[in-house]
């Protein structure tokens, strides 16, 4: 078993990280990608790297003493989502928290770091058995989901069948430009005026009771087969946000993209998963799928 985590460097170190992680016997860099963690003007190089042993952090130590020490803007992102800068700490102490990070790592060798073991109380039933229970202080919050997406080519006639078939009621509609951003859309949208001045809606929300739904409009041409899915989109408080992030950049999971506000991934069966935090969607239409 690898040790997983994620070297963040600017992107004009992009390279030279490359060459110096990648000389590193029992290394590899599993997959580099682009961050936007410092915003869109300053993009940054994120490497998820899985290595056999910790002589990496010396190695990336002594990479990081060459191109300027604490003048470089590095650092690295664990498992559990905690960004620790580089210039924070020295090779000892970033490995300490590596391995309180990840400690099923190693099991049989002497450890830097105080591990604590979570320890479970069950119940126990009228015979003296005891109850399965769910761990106490989850590191993974969430607050609720958000909307089910299902893809559809013909937006106008979805919203016209479930309205029909499942008696749900239209609470909003969006658009959404470039950069990901919902903008919603006003209470009087015509379908005849939109379609004409080329304004037609990119998403329509339904519900009825508990069940949302977000027809997510791809157009005429497109082939969905059986894949309607489009997103099961979930919304967390922010340290669960960073954890999950975490988990599935160091897990090396299909990223499909991301917001200020919200990623999207694949999971390993073919689901894929928005997670946003508060603010993802217009704060109108927030109240309605909320309420």
């Amino acid at each position: 078993m690898a040790y997983r985590l994620m070297l963040e460097v600017p992107e004009a170190d992009r390279e030279a990280a490359e060459i110096e992680i990648g000389a590193v016997p029992g290394t590899q860099i599993v997959v580099t990608r682009t961050s936007y963690v410092e915003g869109y003007d300053t993009p940054y190089a994120a490497l998820t790297v899985a290595s056999e042993n910790l002589r990496l952090i010396d190695t990336i130590y002594r990479w990081y003493g060459s191109r300027g020490g604490s003048q470089l803007d590095a650092r690295l992102v664990l498992h559990s989502g905690q960004r620790l800068s580089l210039a924070d700490h020295t090779p000892g102490s970033m490995v300490a928290a590596i391995r309180t990070d990840q400690p099923w790592v190693e099991h049989s060798i002497p450890r830097i770091g105080d591990h604590a073991e979570q320890e479970f109380l069950a119940p126990a039933t009228a015979d003296g058995t005891a109850l399965a229970t769910t761990p106490a202080g989850r590191a993974i919050t969430i607050d609720h989901v958000n909307f089910v997406a299902v893809n559809v080519m013909d937006l106008r006639r979805a919203e016209e069948f479930y309205t029909q078939f499942l008696d749900m009621s239209i609470v909003g509609r969006t658009r959404t430009d470039d950069q990901g951003k919902y903008h919603l859309i006003d209470d009087d949208y015509q379908w005849e005026q939109a379609i004409v001045t080329e304004t037609v809606a990119d998403d329509s929300y339904v519900r009825n009771g508990k069940l949302i739904l977000a027809l997510h409009r791809v157009g005429a041409g497109a082939r969905l087969d059986r894949n309607v899915l489009d997103r099961i989109s979930i919304q967390v408080d922010a340290a669960s946000y960073n954890r999950l992030k975490a988990k599935v950049l160091v897990g090396a999971y299909e990223f499909l993209g991301e917001t200020q506000a919200s990623f999207v991934f694949r999971d390993p069966f073919g689901v894929p998963w928005e997670i946003s935090l508060a603010g993802l969607l217009p704060h109108i239409l927030r109240q309605a799928l909320e309420s």
